[in-house]
């Protein structure tokens, strides 16, 4: 976590302290416990969100040009970004290609973000199944 990020989570954590009237009712050891336990839990959610967001920008990022560079064409954008496409049939490839299309062409955000990054995920591994000779039915 960015030094920027812990300066925020202990103002959050703070705040959040001030407007829970019970936790004055516990000892001093139990609200720095609970302080240091919620600043955890919020900085381990906020770089995962943090994670999401860059790596999703980044992929969305990448597709974009890629697509733009060949005119539209998906399927070849793919193909020329990702080696491991050559392992997915061109019935699988065209999948890949309208199942990730969209999520690259939709507004930014945490929820398509973490859809796009879950995709791309899914199809490597799908690749990675068909070069060790696993193949649907």
């Amino acid at each position: 976590m960015s030094q920027y990020d812990a300066h925020v989570v202990e103002q959050l954590v703070n705040s959040l302290a001030t407007s829970l009237p019970w936790l004055s009712f516990l000892p001093e050891k139990d609200r720095e416990r609970f302080a240091t336990e919620s600043a955890e839990a919020l900085g381990t959610t906020i770089e995962a969100w943090r994670n999401t967001v860059v790596n999703g920008m980044a992929l969305s990022a990448q597709l974009s040009r890629a697509i733009d560079h060949h005119a539209g064409n998906v399927e070849a954008a793919l193909s020329e970004l990702f080696t491991w496409t050559s392992e997915l049939s061109a019935s699988a490839l065209t999948s890949y290609a309208v199942e990730i299309q969209p999520l690259v062409c939709a507004d930014a955000g945490l929820e398509t973000f973490r859809e796009l990054l879950r995709t791309q995920v899914e199809w490597r591994e799908t690749a990675a199944a068909y070069a060790a000779g696993l193949r649907p039915g």
